[in-house]
């Protein structure tokens, strides 16, 4: 389904959604195919319907590449589909956290760990502050990842600092997936700390 490369936003949402559905269908070689031609030709765009359309069809790409085990592929898509949204736009914040933090984990599962640490210091680093709640849980993850990594790099008295550093972030906050994520932290501090030097 080759689309204009300027197809109107109706048209691109309706695409993105055909390929929603053939990936919900587990037809993962056709979705990939569809989000190829969807995607091909796609240039710049300042209309916030087509902005997220394009969006959805990257990430979705991503993650269809994810599930057909081409990791270094996924990571390139994750790095189009953050790369794809406005720079500062507070908007899309969450969206290229949410991407980057993807990359780092394919990363991450291609043993390629310094790098997946220096994409999850990167995601940290330019959202420091995350007010809405949905950019928080993912610079969060990004944090955890963070930890999790160093003491995965043998990096073990930076990761329990870092641990430390992530549970006073998480001082005052209550939202639900918190738990889960002072957990994981916990895990890595007793791994960390249990073979430190």
């Amino acid at each position: 389904m080759a689309l204009s490369p300027t197809p109107d936003p109706q048209s691109l949402r309706a695409a993105v959604d055909r390929g929603f559905e053939l990936h919900e269908a587990g037809d993962l070689e056709t979705a990939l195919t569809h989000y190829d031609a969807v995607l091909a030709g796609a240039t710049p765009a300042t209309d916030p319907v087509t902005v997220e359309s394009l969006f959805a069809a990257r990430f979705d790409r991503a993650v269809v590449l994810t599930e057909l085990g081409e990791l270094e592929d996924a990571a390139d898509a994750f790095a189009a589909a953050a790369g794809g949204l406005p720079v500062g736009d507070p908007e899309v914040a969450h969206e290229i956290a949410m991407a980057e933090l993807n990359r780092g984990v394919c990363l991450q599962l291609l043993d390629r760990s310094d790098e997946a640490l220096t994409v999850y210091a990167s995601v940290v680093g330019r959202f420091p502050d995350p007010v809405d709640p949905v950019l928080r849980e993912q610079v969060v993850k990004a944090m955890v990842n963070r930890c999790a990594t160093l003491d995965e790099l043998g990096r073990r008295r930076e990761a329990v600092d870092a641990v430390d550093g992530v549970l006073r972030f998480l001082e005052d906050c209550d939202d639900v997936w918190v738990a889960e994520q002072r957990a994981l932290l916990g895990e890595v501090r007793r791994t960390a700390l249990a073979l430190a030097d």
